[in-house]
């Protein structure tokens, strides 16, 4: 099943273009003719294992997990994820320093993997006001004062943090820049 399929505009997502240009799979068919040269000669996991897209798509087209290429997966924020999400359908220990390395990975590793905060990646979380706000609204659902002072120069952001805590009870004092005013929520 191709997931883009059922996008509105799927060339605007990540990797379309790389799983959907006739070039690219030109490569990826040689590429999976080499492996399979490569495994009746005993070496083809090892050229596999060696690359973390090769060892992730490997996994997938297995369909279970790839031990060999997980030290290969783990050095990079995308597939790390993307392994732990398709792959392992769960935590992935070993690639989490790489992880808490991206906000928006990260985040999206908190919300959609752990389902619970993700301590190793708030600091990196906090660092772009609408992860900060997702992180607090999807993940905390509450506050997160350590991202407070970043969100409040971001007037969009403050607005749907502070009105989500006012929706939970939360009140907090508020200070906008624009309005150089205090107001309790």
């Amino acid at each position: 099943m191709d997931l883009y399929d059922y996008h509105k505009d799927p060339q605007s997502l990540y990797k379309y273009s790389d799983l959907h240009n006739p070039e690219e799979q030109k490569k990826l068919d040689a590429f999976w003719e080499n492996v399979k040269e490569y495994q009746n000669k005993g070496k083809g996991l090892y050229v596999i294992a060696s690359k973390p897209d090769y060892s992730y798509q490997y996994a997938r087209y297995t369909g279970k997990r790839f031990p060999d290429g997980e030290a290969a997966i783990a050095r990079t924020e995308y597939w790390a994820y993307a392994y732990a999400k398709d792959i392992i359908k769960g935590e992935f220990p070993e690639a989490e320093p790489i992880i808490a390395k991206d906000p928006y990975v990260a985040l999206d590793y908190a919300k959609y993997i752990i389902k619970g905060r993700f301590p190793e990646g708030e600091k990196v979380i906090s660092i772009l006001p609408i992860t900060a706000r997702e992180y607090a609204i999807d993940v905390i659902k509450g506050r997160f004062p350590s991202a407070e002072e970043r969100m409040k120069k971001y007037p969009e952001s403050w607005k749907k943090y502070t009105t989500f805590l006012k929706s939970k009870g939360i009140d907090i004092w508020t200070y906008t820049p624009s309005t150089m005013t205090q107001n309790l929520y």
